[in-house]
């Protein structure tokens, strides 16, 4: 899905070009990492009880609708536009690259525990006589209607809210409401409450990182690379925009989109701008880190995140311990395997020894 998302981004951006943006920073660009999320799509999954299912979406579930592309469409036109002296006038593989983001099976555990919490299970018990009448809805278990997977629910009537289907006679205002806020609380949960800081680090942190390296490669000129895309959801940027400490708790609309700029000065040093556009109507609004000024100088944009970026992910992601947990598991399927082969040739030794002496 992130893959389709991604196609439509790259390939758009350099469709034809429509103007040019005369600006002083972008003439001293050196680099640029944009972050964008999809258009506008269909439900990730419907609960049990929805009327429409896949039905009324022409591309099935998970799907851009021609909404979405038309919203990817305006975003590639207006990085092109923005970028258009920066770039070449035709796609060249060198310049530009896409990357997904990476998972951090540490950071769900994380999460396990703030769900353990006193004050969070204190919030959920709050919603107990909402979520079961949601469940009798929806036709879930009332364990299943919990703050962070409520999503599902509110996801699924967003979407159709969005493209005028008639919602359940159940889903009032008031309904959408709590759902709303239930979604919202589940951000929360994900971004703050406990060890917020080393969510940061597993989360946006690996991708603020990815970027700094982008620009340390910029300086040393090691390739023709221009430009890195990296195809997103909501909460990446969410958790992008977290670790920076630029989070406005405003969701990140459809094809929204983070760009980094990396200029070099006249006088030889490097200064980084950030520019947010989450509307495909309006121009990008500059984004400040917490800080700095705006360019921000290189060395106190790097000194300032050092906190939040992990200096092996791998390790505090504990993927290393995982990637040695199939190797044991072959090791251990492989004894099994020979400890049979060997059982079966001892019984055919025997067979062939039995039939032996009766000859």
């Amino acid at each position: 899905m992130a893959a389709t998302f991604a196609f439509y981004g790259l390939f758009l951006l350099f469709s034809k070009p429509l103007f040019s943006i005369t600006s002083s920073s972008l003439d001293k660009l050196a680099f640029v990492v944009v972050v964008y999320r999809h258009g506008d799509r269909s439900p990730i999954d419907t609960y049990p009880t929805d009327p429409y299912r896949e039905t009324v979406w022409d591309n099935g579930l998970q799907q851009l609708t021609q909404v979405g592309i038309r919203q990817q469409y305006e975003l590639g036109q207006y990085l092109r536009k923005r970028y258009k002296n920066f770039l070449s006038p035709s796609y060249r593989k060198e310049e530009l690259l896409k990357f997904p983001s990476k998972d951090c099976p540490q950071y769900d555990e994380l999460i396990r525990k703030t769900t353990q919490m006193p004050d969070y299970q204190n919030r959920v018990n709050s919603w107990k006589d909402f979520t079961e009448r949601i469940a009798n809805y929806t036709g879930y278990s009332a364990e299943r209607i919990i703050p962070h997977q409520v999503w599902k629910v509110y996801d699924t009537l967003f979407c159709q809210s969005s493209h005028n289907l008639s919602l359940p006679a159940w889903a009032t205002p008031d309904v959408l409401r709590t759902l709303q806020e239930m979604t919202a609380f589940s951000i929360e949960t994900h971004m703050g409450r406990y060890r917020p800081k080393e969510k940061a680090r597993l989360t946006g942190g690996i991708l603020v990182g990815a970027v700094i390296q982008n620009f340390t490669d910029a300086i040393r000129k090691t390739s023709p690379l221009k430009m890195v895309m990296y195809s997103a959801h909501d909460s990446t940027i969410l958790a992008l925009q977290g670790a920076l400490g630029i989070y406005n708790r405003v969701h990140p609309p459809y094809a929204a989109c983070h760009m980094f700029e990396f200029y070099k000065e006249s006088d030889g040093t490097y200064s980084v701008g950030m520019y947010y556009r989450n509307e495909s109507n309006n121009e990008p609004y500059e984004l400040l880190l917490p800080g700095c000024p705006s360019p921000c100088p290189w060395p106190v944009f790097t000194k300032l995140l050092a906190p939040i970026i992990p200096e092996d992910w791998r390790k505090e992601c504990q993927l290393q311990e995982q990637q040695q947990q199939p190797g044991g598991a072959i090791l251990a399927l492989s004894l099994v395997v020979g400890c049979l082969t060997l059982a079966l040739c001892g019984i055919l030794l025997w067979i062939w020894w039995s039939n032996h002496r009766r000859h």
